[in-house]
């Protein structure tokens, strides 16, 4: 290229200064398709994002549902526990009443037995309105 002359040289930097923004704008397409796949994969990221943060607000609203639910489920069988202390306890108070009952209920079947046999015995001597043996004139 030293003996060529300037039009040569000036072809030649035409060509090389072309060939040089061909490879430029080739660039520049390659990096703006991926521009637009970087944007698109943004978009989609971005969706997959919001969708999780939506996951996790659900999942954070049925924790403090459940935990509210756990509380008072908690105090119901706080409540159940209580009532079945009160329902011990009245169980208790009637198994001893029942008790008493059934010594009042067998001291006076005792007694009643002890009357029926002094009457059966009253009645087998012969003293059931008879003096001395007679009928009574009354």
């Amino acid at each position: 290229m030293n003996g060529q002359q300037p039009e040569q040289w000036m072809s030649f930097i035409l060509e090389q200064q072309s060939k040089l923004m061909a490879q430029m704008m080739q660039s520049e397409a390659n990096f703006s398709a991926q521009i637009t796949r970087i944007n698109e994969a943004h978009a989609k990221a971005e969706r997959r994002t919001s969708e999780l943060e939506s996951a996790i607000v659900a999942g954070v609203n049925l924790v403090n549902k459940l935990n509210t639910s756990l509380d008072e489920l908690a105090k119901s069988l706080r409540d159940l526990a209580k009532a079945q202390a009160e329902v011990a306890e009245a169980q208790k108070k009637a198994e001893v009443e029942m008790a008493e009952q059934r010594a009042r209920l067998d001291e006076t079947n005792e007694r009643q037995d002890i009357f029926i046999n002094v009457l059966e015995r009253y009645i087998s001597e012969g003293r059931n309105g008879k003096r001395n043996g007679k009928a009574s004139d009354n």
